[in-house]
């Protein structure tokens, strides 16, 4: 993975064989960025989980894609529970027969290449904490600029 940051904007450079979850943790230690918006994301990805919310009593099915899949569209955020980097991420991926899959991005692995472009956040830091009433961990924000 390489990254280079200009201003509050960052462009990162995956590789074949990243974890895209690992190394994403390493730009955003890198560049400073406690909370963030994944505003696109390009390239092609493999060994791929996808989930899809089935209610607070079911939770997550996951959906388990070999690929390779073209990574067609991703946007997301970055932001804390805990006081560690939570990666909320939706893509849309599609195999060689251009059938598309979708869902909440829960591991993948780079193939070939990965394009990625994060705008930072400077006063509103995203925080995640579960929520009784969904059973997700809900957005909420801190203002850190007052």
């Amino acid at each position: 993975m390489i990254s280079k940051a200009e201003e509050r904007r960052v462009l990162v450079r995956f590789e074949d064989g990243d974890d895209l979850f690992v190394e994403l943790g390493k730009a955003i230690k890198e560049h400073d960025i406690p909370s963030g918006i994944i505003l696109c994301s390009i390239g092609m990805l493999r060994d791929v989980s996808l989930g899809f919310f089935q209610g607070k009593q079911k939770g997550y099915r996951d959906h388990a894609l070999k690929g390779p899949l073209e990574l067609v569209s991703m946007q997301g955020n970055i932001g804390t529970m805990n006081g560690k980097p939570v990666f909320h991420m939706h893509v849309c991926l599609a195999d060689s027969d251009r059938k598309t899959f979708g869902g909440h991005l829960k591991k993948a692995t780079v193939h070939v290449t990965g394009e990625m472009f994060i705008a930072k956040l400077d006063c509103i830091h995203i925080v995640r904490q579960k929520e009784e009433k969904t059973g997700l961990n809900g957005l909420f924000f801190k203002n850190v600029c007052e």
